[in-house]
């Protein structure tokens, strides 16, 4: 579960794709049960969720580019 904090990124693409930053409340990181995780069938590849640092974000294949400068200007407090 997630607490929506702020809306970092729109992307004009196929319609508005929005980027949020947000808090982790609650719940198991990596047991969703959206659609890309539970239909075996899209023979699209896998999702497999990891955390990954924001330092390694730029030698990462990272969609879209244009999220890595942002997330990396981020301060944690």
């Amino acid at each position: 579960m997630i607490r929506v904090k702020s809306l970092l990124y729109t992307l004009q693409w196929e319609g508005n794709q929005y980027f949020y930053l947000a808090e982790i409340i609650g719940g198991t990181f990596g047991k969703g049960n959206v659609e890309e995780f539970m239909d075996h069938k899209r023979n699209r590849g896998t999702y497999e969720p990891v955390w990954v640092t924001v330092n390694s974000l730029a030698r990462l294949d990272v969609r879209p580019k244009e999220l890595v400068p942002i997330l990396e200007g981020l301060v944690y407090v």
